[in-house]
């Protein structure tokens, strides 16, 4: 009865250990592309400084992130799809928070997409509506 009481909780513990490191493993790892789009619409001639200033301070908190590269207006960054995604949620919030400065007479939205390679899935992570 002790014997067989020691391999069932061996067998629970194997169990246990296999669906650890299987729910590590179930998130998508791969190549992902991000593009920064200002859908500047209508802005008015007096806001395309600030318009300019606040897009390349997005540009350039994603770009600073460790491990992404740039090319083309794309940036592209490997590994797992959530903490890619992450990292340039993070770099946006970051790049929102200096914006604040600018005031704007009219309003566009400025917003960020992720390409995953696991068939071309496109994804909006990110979306800021900046002025009027």
């Amino acid at each position: 009865m002790k014997k067989l009481l020691i391999v069932a909780l061996s067998l629970v513990a194997v169990l246990f250990v296999f669906s650890s490191c299987h729910k590590e493993d179930t998130g998508l790892s791969g190549k992902v592309t991000y593009s920064v789009d200002s859908n500047t619409g209508s802005l008015p001639s007096s806001d395309i400084e600030a318009w300019s200033a606040i897009d390349k301070l997005y540009r350039n908190e994603i770009g600073s992130i460790s491990g992404i590269t740039y090319n083309a207006k794309k940036y592209t960054m490997e590994g797992n799809y959530d903490k890619c995604d992450a990292a340039v949620l993070s770099a946006c919030k970051a790049a929102e928070a200096k914006a604040a400065q600018y005031t704007l007479t009219g309003g566009f939205k400025l917003t960020v997409d992720a390409m995953y390679d696991n068939g071309g899935t496109t994804k909006e992570i990110y979306s800021h509506k900046f002025g009027n």
